[in-house]
């Protein structure tokens, strides 16, 4: 318990220091840079933190750093030269006078919570030491890998997609793109889902708590619904969204 509290300080800490540089620079979107290292940051704290560190836990720790580092690189290479991301300006213009307050709570602190839970697998494989069924940690590995080369081909596809000058106010509905709307968050979900399972593998099948909190987020409340709002009333839209599947490919179309 108290590696675990140990972890929800430095991470907490880690979000003030964030904040308080983000409202320097007036562009809160730098939040999202962290979300990966967040949790590199969670997993080194309970490693220090622990007596005896066993094999599993170290292949995790390199699950995580392999996608904390591929994600944070990806979303930094994104932002240079853009400024505040139009969702962060749009919330900050909402809030108006008390902007930093909200930012603060509603958007630095709440990603804290939401860490701390999403990183349930990493959790309970530091604080458990239970022998491992390894066919289940095979398969847990196998769906984090796949997941991790899924999300990271879309995003690459959509990087360059978004580079190229023709492609303005065009989708992207090409390679990936084209059998899932959101191919990157079905990476994202399925690479979460392995390192759940890989973590119950070992520990218990409240490791599954995190992936799932994160499913959840992305499919019906802060992911999927989010970006298609914006779509609404586009006619080259409704023609993508009519024909290809909004998360599973090769599915039937929502």
């Amino acid at each position: 318990m108290q590696a675990v509290m140990a972890s929800f300080a430095v991470i907490f800490l880690s979000l003030i220091m964030i904040f308080i540089i983000a409202q320097r620079l007036k562009n809160n979107s730098i939040i999202d840079i962290f979300w990966g290292p967040g949790f590199v940051v969670i997993c080194l704290t309970l490693m220090l933190t622990a007596t005896v560190i066993f094999p599993s836990q170290i292949i995790l720790f390199g699950m995580i750093v392999i996608w904390a580092l591929r994600l944070a690189t990806f979303i930094l290479a994104r932002s240079i030269g853009k400024g505040e991301d139009k969702r962060y300006t749009a919330f900050r213009e909402a809030w108006g006078k008390r902007q930093a307050l909200n930012a603060f709570l509603r958007v630095f602190m709440l990603q804290g919570v939401l860490m701390m839970i999403i990183a349930a697998p990493i959790f309970f494989m530091f604080t458990h030491n239970n022998t491992g069924n390894y066919l289940v940690a095979g398969i847990g590995f196998l769906l984090y890998l796949t997941g991790l080369i899924f999300e990271s081909v879309a995003d690459f596809q959509l990087y360059q997609f978004k580079n190229l000058p023709s492609s303005r106010g065009q989708l992207m509905t090409t390679g990936l793109w084209s059998v899932s709307r959101h191919p990157n968050y079905f990476g994202e979900i399925m690479l979460w889902w392995g390192i759940g399972i890989f973590s119950a593998a070992f520990t218990s099948f409240y490791s599954l708590i995190g992936p799932a909190v994160l499913n959840v987020l992305i499919v019906k409340v802060s992911g999927i619904p989010m970006l298609e709002q914006k779509y609404t009333n586009n006619p080259q839209w409704d023609l993508y969204k009519s024909r290809t599947p909004a998360l599973i490919p090769f599915t039937r179309p929502k």
